[in-house]
This record gives C-alpha cells, structure tokens and sequence, in this order.
C-alpha cells in the first residue's frame, strides 16, 4: 500500500527496503507512470542483519548449504536482480 500511495502521488515519501520499494516499482509500472526519478536516502549508515529462525538444526543446515549454494552459483544474485 505504501508503494501504491507514493506512485499515486499521495505521500512524498516511504520508508522501506529498497529492493522491495523496486520489486514495487516494477509491479505497479502498468498502473502508474513509474519513471520519475527516485531519490534514496539511506536513514541509518548501518546495515540491518536479518536472520532466520529454525526448529530443527538439520533444517537449517540444510538452509545455509542451500544458501551457499545459490550465492556460488548466481542464483542468489539473480534472485535479488529479479526484484528491480
């Protein structure tokens, strides 16, 4: 909703991830005219660790061999180019 009130020019400003402010960006180019130049001001210097949380150990085993895996081959990035 956030990113639908920004391309219809009702808030000036949003705060949220920029991959995903993209992947909407992307989205909703056939709804709105998406191609005002955007400024990004990041508000804190420091970078935000996510993490994901597991039940079972051999599940997340089987999450950072899966990780390591994408990010050796590509895919990872790919995954993330996919969201502009």
């Amino acid at each position: 909703n956030q990113a639908r009130m920004f391309w219809a020019d009702r808030a000036e400003l949003v705060i949220m991830d920029k991959k995903i402010f993209e992947h909407f960006k992307k989205l909703l180019s056939s709804e709105y005219n998406t191609e005002e130049e955007i400024v990004f001001h990041d508000f804190s210097k420091k970078q935000t660790n996510y993490s994901v949380a597991f039940r079972s150990q051999e599940l997340r085993n089987q999450f950072n061999e899966g990780l390591k895996k994408i990010r050796a081959n590509g895919s990872y990035q790919d995954i993330l180019d996919s969201y502009k």
